[in-house]
């Protein structure tokens, strides 16, 4: 069926063909309902009549609307208009790939650049279970916003455990049937068997193979002599083909064209780490360690010109293709002897904010042992200078006139001058995580408060606090406001599922609010583009700040930038051009066994950016809830203790945290904000089923479940009263109850082993102790540390309580009693390198059920994340990659 210009598919409008391909046509049409041009693909007659192509097409639909990535073209509509089948997406300007190639080879640092984006968005639709399955430069499109992956008509859509754990194969398309195009497919493919995410890596190596050597990896006169040479040979290598590509490419590209796939990269993640590590210079000296075969020159010399030419080969092409650009990077660094503290969160990120004016930086900042405080520098001055009486500061924000900072702190919003260093305190505010404030130029401020809340509004004039935003059951808990130039409207995230969760547009007037794009981060409106961050990548999207609207696609202006599990990007940005962002390093932590007299034995778990962790009962794995470096997102890995096998359960691009072990260590419980807010799912231990959503109440940190499994104890700040500690039952529409609930924190309650105790840590002395209550909970309570503690652990037959007191030392108390808890005095079993944190959403000690040993978390190497990137002039930046 093709359609003639001024054709009407529902309420779009044809303009003219753009394509054609085996399963129907893609026209140019516009959106009479928003006024946009898009692309519309349709499915022939022919197509729709043959059942398997009918699915096909509905499988690209289903596989498109999984994914939300800058690198993947979106799907905005799918729909049947009197038997006619099709798919809308944005019209994208630019041509594919293979379209590129007809003129040769793209320079190497342009194509390493494609080839990064491309990894990214194979490692987005992988972490969703999808396999592309046809990965070839006609499915690639090149535009002015950086690559495009398109068409997944192959894609494995229905979830199946296989050897990297969920993935998926399309019904109808079983082992023994070929599927893809053939000088990209995998050995796996050509022979008809299953394949996994593998796959798409051995198809991206032979990408990668042609952008840089405008050559085929595997060439051939017919289908046969092609199959042959992709089960058999090997490419020449790109350093042979193409001279002034980066000798590293060699092994990328290699190791992705491995005939076995447990060979091959294991992660699309993996190859964009390394390919950005060439990218940015990585590869100089690997380049400079290859000698001609020949040369009649003394070695060193050789060696001298070979590195000089190399270097020369890899600039020579961007210093060819790009207009001079007036654009100034350095770092900012905290002061010796601290760090950048991060939010109060399980994943926690950086505290800072650049003034309007694009002069100061403000940050939050700590020694090991000291409190958090506000620093400010000028970013024309080299030493930062502590800001006095801002103790426990949090999430700094500045006023319009660049003079003032608004910060958190001891459950207050305060104020203070820079210039004077006079300290106002303005009105209560969330102890726990505040979640953000705005300023206005009539001295209006906006802020955060707990999960589930809008904003609240105060007049720093009178103190006045009013209701400025409410939530909805659909878009819950509004974080982290940003004023547009008008001083009354503001940007903001709320917190949803996906149809609900993005940026919006509120007002201080009360308007009615707007959502301005989906996203899992918040954003900030600056010269003429809303910035915003997806998967770890900085984005700057056209917006219109008067109409409230974005207006184009969006420039990628940076990658590797961290994320908060509170949707916090680590960016922020100035009126004036100035835009400063944090990097994705997390810590680097081991896991190590201790005995009672503190001798220690590594296990041989290798080092990860672990946050939470837990002993499964019979004490031979261990659950643990890990950042993932490229995505700056958490998913749960099961790892053996007796060897280095680790196992990842889960796969969904959210945040998956705090695993929890079944009494029987079947079942593992987590929370996850996959839906939006933090709700429970469950999945066997094995990871052979498919997550369960176990709640759809809040319930942040699981720590406990009882010995029926029936209900899990967690932690969470709550509104007013700071963190507290609750129940959920673990079904489907029951609200959670809150068991402990005071002005305090309380946290990490573990149950003892016959349910009749409930240990936690509180500050209600003014510091962290360890308390036990009955259970269920009945208001009676006795103190067991003395000096301060945390972490709180029992024994398997419940006679030990162990905790870490405050400087670090392994503490245990005999326990006994009947009617009435006892406990003995606390005795040192030995000093640890740990220092509990205030942080109650990190665990760092777990022990063995004969309390004879004690596995424990502590940092494998320094953290790398302690520098802010400032950029000067992100403009002209931005101007040169469009």
């Amino acid at each position: 069926m093709s359609l003639s210009a001024g054709a009407r598919l529902g309420p779009y409008e044809i303009i003219a063909p753009l394509g054609a391909g085996g399963m129907g046509e893609v026209y140019r049409a516009t959106d009479s309902r928003l006024n946009r041009t898009v692309a519309i693909k349709i499915l022939s007659d022919e197509s729709a009549a043959d059942a398997d192509r009918r699915e096909r097409f509905e499988r690209e639909a289903k596989a498109i609307s999984a994914l939300d990535h800058p690198n993947i073209c979106a799907l905005y509509d799918v729909g049947e208009h009197q038997g006619t089948y099709f798919l809308v997406m944005p019209c994208l300007e630019g041509q594919t790939l293979q379209d590129r190639l007809i003129k040769g080879p793209l320079p190497p640092d342009q194509a390493i650049k494609f080839a990064i984006e491309i990894a990214l968005a194979l490692d987005a639709a992988h972490r969703h279970g999808i396999v592309h399955r046809d990965l070839k430069p006609g499915n690639i499109m090149l535009t002015k916003t950086g690559v495009k992956l398109l068409d997944f008509g192959l894609a494995k859509l229905k979830k199946e455990q296989g050897p990297l754990g969920h993935t998926t194969i399309a019904k109808g398309t079983g082992i023994g049937t070929l599927l893809g195009t053939m000088p990209y497919m995998s050995p796996e493919q050509i022979e008809g068997r299953d394949v996994d995410a593998r796959s798409d890596i051995f198809s991206l190596g032979a990408v990668i193979y042609e952008m840089i050597t405008g050559q085929r990896a595997f060439k051939g006169d017919s289908p046969a002599s092609v199959i042959g040479a992709i089960m058999k040979d090997q490419p020449p290598p790109i350093s042979t083909v193409q001279s002034v590509a980066p000798p590293a490419l060699d092994h990328v590209v290699t190791t992705c064209l491995a005939k076995d796939p447990d060979e091959r990269w294991q992660s699309a993640a993996d190859i964009a780490r390394e390919l950005r590590w060439i990218h940015q210079g990585g590869a100089v000296a690997s380049a400079a360690a290859r000698q001609p075969s020949r040369s009649r020159w003394p070695g060193s010399v050789a060696a001298a010109i070979a590195s000089a030419l190399i270097v020369l080969a890899i600039a020579w092409p961007s210093l060819r293709a790009r207009p001079e650009v007036d654009v100034t990077r350095f770092t900012i660094a905290p002061p010796r002897g601290t760090q950048l503290t991060p939010q109060r969160a399980s994943l926690g990120v950086s505290q800072f904010a650049i003034s309007p004016d694009g002069r100061k930086l403000v940050f939050v900042a700590a020694t090991g042992t000291n409190e958090p405080m506000l620093w400010i520098r000028g970013l024309n001055e080299v030493t930062p200078r502590e800001l006095h009486g801002t103790a426990d500061a949090a999430d700094p924000f500045w006023s319009p006139d660049s003079g003032r900072v608004g910060f958190f702190a001891g459950g207050r919003l305060k104020i203070i001058d820079v210039g004077t260093g006079e300290l106002r305190d303005i009105c209560g505010a969330s102890r726990g995580a505040p979640r953000g404030g705005a300023w206005a130029k009539d001295d209006t401020i906006i802020f955060g408060g707990d999960s589930g809340s809008g904003f609240a509004k105060v007049s720093i004039a009178t103190g006045k606090v009013e209701v400025a935003t409410t939530s909805t059951p659909q878009a819950g808990s509004h974080r982290w406001p940003s004023m547009l130039a008008d001083s009354r409207r503001f940007l903001y995230y709320a917190r949803g599922d996906r149809d609900h969760r993005g940026i919006y547009l509120g007002s201080l007037d009360g308007a009615e609010p707007v959502r301005i794009v989906e996203s899992m981060f918040n954003g900030i409106a600056a010269n003429g583009h809303l910035i915003t961050m997806r998967e770890g990548t900085l984005l700057a999207y056209p917006f219109d700040e008067k109409a409230a609207r974005i207006t184009g696609d969006p420039i990628q202006l940076a990658d590797g930038i961290a994320g908060s599990s509170n949707q916090r990007g680590a960016f922020a940005a100035s009126a004036t051009g100035t835009l400063v962002f944090g990097g994705g390093a997390h810590q680097m932590s081991t896991l190590s066994w201790f005995d009672r007299s503190g001798r220690e034995t590594p296990t041989p778990i290798p080092p990860s950016t672990m946050i939470t962790f837990r002993l499964s009962p019979d004490g031979r794995q261990v659950a643990m809830a890990r950042v993932d470096p490229g995505t700056n997102t958490a998913d749960i890995w099961i790892a053996d203790l007796d060897r280095a096998a680790s196992t990842r359960l889960t796969l969904d691009p959210s945040n998956d945290l705090s695993p929890v072990w079944s009494i029987d260590g079947r079942r593992i419980v987590f929370r996850s904000d996959r839906s939006g807010d933090n709700f429970l799912y469950g999945n066997a231990a094995t990871g052979t089923g498919a997550d369960e959503q176990l709640t759809n109440s809040n319930a942040a940190s699981p720590t406990d479940i009882t010995a029926d499994g029936r209900t899990l104890l967690f932690h969470q700040s709550v509104a007013i009263s700071n963190t507290d500690i609750g129940g959920a039952p673990l079904a489907m529409n029951t609200p959670v109850t809150y068991l402990i609930k005071t002005p305090y924190d309380e946290y990490d309650g573990r149950l003892s082993p016959d349910g009749r105790w409930l240990a936690y840590v509180s500050d209600e002395s003014g510091r962290p102790e360890v308390y036990v209550q009955t259970y269920p909970v009945t208001g009676n309570k006795w103190l067991v540390s003395t000096s301060g503690g945390a972490e709180p652990r029992w024994r398997r037959d419940g006679r030990e309580l162990f905790y870490v007191s405050i400087d670090g030392k392994l503490m245990a108390a005999a326990v006994g009693g009947d009617q009435r808890f006892e406990a003995s005095a606390p005795q040192m079993l030995f000093q640890t390198a740990v220092r509990p944190s205030n942080n109650p959403f990190h665990v760092w000690l777990d022990a063995s059920a004969d309390g004879q040993r004690f596995l424990i978390k502590r940092a494998a190497e320094p953290s790398d994340s302690s520098a802010l990137t400032v950029v000067l002039n992100w403009l002209a930046l931005a101007a040169a990659t469009r």
